[in-house]
């Protein structure tokens, strides 16, 4: 902990070095955001919701077509892709320098960076997942990009991170599919956590696996010296700085507009029982 003088030299040293510690610009977070893929995988994040949804709802006859397609229907009213925007830009802002941002954003604009970004938002889309399924055995294989693809795991904690989503997403959709069928009965989290906890190894391996395997299909066409760029990008302090208070603020703002969705609908989903 710093030392009340400590505290002052610092303070002085920062009203003295504007330039450094100037506040991000709205221009910039934009810029970042977009540049860097984020914008484009917070913006499918309802439709995500809205699969998990219908993945749960449609093996179920119990539940009416009429009834999924309104629960469906609400998800854009709740979760709004521009809110959790908005949560990470204000985390960036109070976690990054403005020259720090400049550099993560520099790097996601440059040719290399582009190449990257495009590379994994493509391996993230429906079809690209099928191929990397058809493929994992070959992947597999590439130790070289499996131990890098580890790395990475480990640096970022992007299983454990995917695992959080998961939990505040299915959490949300369970206690609404519940409340669709029982409309009457409160619906307990208890059995959706009992089922996590005891599927959790099961599942953080899994999906452990699945990212390891995107990563190595991400990353297949880069050259050696390209994958020592980007890990040099990666252990840089203010990208490591830019990806938490990405993930932490996304994670939160989630969770809060899960909630909001999944109380809201349970609500009316009861009312309409009193209404019948």
């Amino acid at each position: 902990m710093l030392k009340p003088i400590k505290l002052f030299i610092l303070c002085m040293t920062l009203s003295l070095s504007n330039l450094s510690w100037a506040e991000i610009n709205q221009q910039t977070l934009n810029q970042i955001l977009i540049s860097s893929g984020i914008t484009t995988q917070v913006n499918q994040f309802p439709d995500l919701i809205k699969q998990g949804l219908n993945t749960a709802t449609r093996p179920n006859h119990q539940i009416p077509e009429s009834v999924i397609n309104f629960m469906t229907s609400t998800v854009d009213d709740s979760i709004l892709a521009s809110e959790i925007l908005e949560a990470i830009k204000l985390s960036i802002k109070d976690s990054l320098t403005q020259d720090q941002a400049r550099q993560v954003q520099q790097w996601y604009e440059s040719e290399l960076g582009t190449k990257i970004t495009l590379a994994e938002l493509n391996a993230s889309s429906k079809s690209a997942f099928r191929q990397i399924l058809k493929e994992s055995k070959n992947l597999l294989l590439n130790t070289k990009l499996v131990n890098f693809a580890k790395r990475i795991d480990t640096l970022y904690a992007v299983t454990d991170s995917t695992m959080d989503m998961q939990n505040i997403s299915g959490a949300g959709i369970y206690m609404v599919v519940m409340t669709a069928l029982h409309p009457s009965n409160r619906a307990s989290i208890t059995q959706y956590n009992t089922y996590l906890n005891a599927s959790r190894k099961q599942l953080r391996a899994a999906i452990e696996q699945v990212i390891i395997l995107s990563f190595v299909y991400s990353y297949k066409d880069l050259s050696e010296q390209q994958l020592i760029d980007y890990e040099v990008f990666l252990t840089n302090a203010a990208t490591i700085k830019f990806h938490r208070a990405v993930v932490s603020s996304m994670n939160t703002q989630i969770s809060i507009s899960v909630a909001k969705w999944a109380d809201s609908l349970m609500l009316i989903l009861r009312q309409q029982l009193h209404q019948s």
